[in-house]
């Protein structure tokens, strides 16, 4: 049988962020995004405004993202947007939603809901 998806349900999804390492690597830092899946009007709407926009309204909450200091940063519009400023921290949390959206999020996150 097909259900919708509740609408206020979110979903968690691991991502993993590229940082760079000393030796000119990187090594993957993860964080647990929780996302909320929109409709395919707002999803097309969004599409060509670029990735913040699509991750303030599809992005709902995190945990394991800390401050300077190693404290937890609060899931608020002021640490939104400074983390959108981190061109890696985007760019791996939309990849991320897109590869949620698809059924196939990165190792240990949540699965995608099903709009059945």
């Amino acid at each position: 049988m097909f259900r919708l998806a509740d609408p206020d349900a979110l979903w968690p999804c691991r991502v993993p962020v590229p940082v760079p390492t000393e030796d000119g690597g990187t090594e993957d830092r993860w964080f647990t995004a929780r996302f909320r899946a929109i409709s395919a009007s707002r999803l097309e709407e969004l599409s060509g405004e670029g990735d913040a926009p699509l991750l303030r309204a599809v992005l709902a909450g995190w945990e394991e993202i800390a401050d300077a200091d190693g404290a937890p940063l609060a899931f608020t519009p002021a640490p939104l947007d400074l983390l959108l400023d981190v061109l890696a921290w985007r760019f791996a949390t939309a990849r991320a939603y897109v590869a949620w959206l698809r059924g196939h999020p990165a190792k240990n996150s949540g699965a995608p809901p099903v709009i059945s």
